[in-house]
């Protein structure tokens, strides 16, 4: 039988219907592709030749906990590495949010750099997968401030020693402190065990503008 102009009529006007009804196709965009930003780096500024201008960094824990911070966080948080001072470190855009010292990734901010709960009046620094030191003061060009806490004063000293006895290949490479007391060494309670103190030095961290 066949079909009427009425009956065909019809049936475009509910196809027209349909598409209307239809929602709109629209462009996904491609997941970002995980990239470390280029930025500056955080110098060493000290009356020291050995440690001026050395930068701030994490002695390549960074790349390698990489791997681990999906799976396993609380492991990450423990090895999560050692600040030091190297002739090559960190060049990100970094992120002060909150107080705090981030590196910049396309994703999240990661590693942060974390003041120790140590008794001593010179606290280790470590990196962390989260935000838990929020009393930074820090911009790009400018010195690194810890705001003052209920443990300690406002202090923008730090003091950087080397391990003891290290390997050849790690000779350039200082274990970075927070300075709370005002002295220039570590001598008084709670000596340093792990680096070589005769080594040890004071500085300042100044953050290095971005140069475009």
């Amino acid at each position: 039988m066949k079909a009427t102009k009425y009956q065909f009529s019809i049936v475009v006007a509910a196809l027209a219907s349909a598409v209307a009804a239809a929602p709109a196709i629209t462009a996904i965009d491609p997941p970002p592709t995980c990239a470390m930003i280029y930025g500056a780096p955080i110098l060493a500024l000290s009356d020291f030749a050995a440690i001026n201008y050395l930068q701030l960094t994490n002695e390549g824990m960074y790349f390698l906990l990489c791997h681990y911070w999906a799976n396993s966080p609380d492991l990450t948080r423990t090895i999560g590495g050692v600040a030091k001072l190297t002739d090559s470190g960190y060049h990100p855009q970094w992120d002060f949010t909150g107080g705090g010292i981030g590196v910049s990734g396309c994703v999240k901010t990661t590693p942060w750099l974390t003041i120790g709960t140590a008794n001593s009046p010179r606290k280790p620094l470590y990196w962390t997968t989260t935000e838990i030191t929020t009393s930074w003061d820090a911009a790009y060009f400018k010195n690194i401030t810890a705001k003052a806490t209920s443990r300690y004063s406002a202090t923008s000293s730090f003091l950087a020693c080397q391990p003891r006895k290290p390997a050849k290949s790690n000779s350039g490479i200082w274990t970075l402190y927070l300075l709370t007391d005002g002295s220039t060494g570590p001598t008084g309670p709670a000596p340093l065990y792990d680096v070589a103190v005769e080594t040890c030095a004071e500085t300042q961290l100044f953050v290095e503008p971005i140069r475009g």
